[in-house]
């Protein structure tokens, strides 16, 4: 929430509405790139929206604590930055605790640090180097 959406909300705006990522990686950083495959996906999308939601949804501005219990933070964290980790860049467990904390706001740093470890454990060989 800590984009224009977050101070449209709070100047009472009713419907839903989202900030859409549209092919940029390492957003506010230095090393912050596009690819253009990932731009083109996100114009369809957004042609797609126009074309065809075309009624107000009202925002619900709370989750059920029900569903949110049943959410799993931990897990889909997991999977974005393996993703991340997929790319070949190097990171640390810091830098992913520092690109990613805002998006998942119950991980901790050991959180990270598992996750970073469990990701090198199953990207590597026997003989300790990294699959290819």
């Amino acid at each position: 929430m800590m984009t224009d959406v977050q101070e449209l909300k709070e100047r009472g705006l009713q419907v839903s509405c989202i900030n859409l990522s549209c092919g940029y990686y390492e957003p506010h950083t230095d090393h912050e790139f596009t690819i253009k495959k990932d731009l083109m996906n996100c114009l369809s999308l957004v042609e797609h929206i126009i074309e065809n939601c075309t009624e107000p949804y009202p925002h619900q501005p709370e989750i059920p604590a029900r569903r949110w219990r049943s959410y799993d933070e931990f897990d889909e964290a997991v999977d974005e930055i393996f993703a991340l980790l997929d790319q070949g860049e190097l990171w640390s467990a810091e830098d992913l605790y520092y690109m990613y904390h805002s998006v998942f706001p119950e991980l901790d740093m050991e959180d990270y640090r598992r996750i970073y470890t469990e990701y090198y454990n199953l990207n590597t060989i026997e003989y300790g180097e990294q699959k290819l």
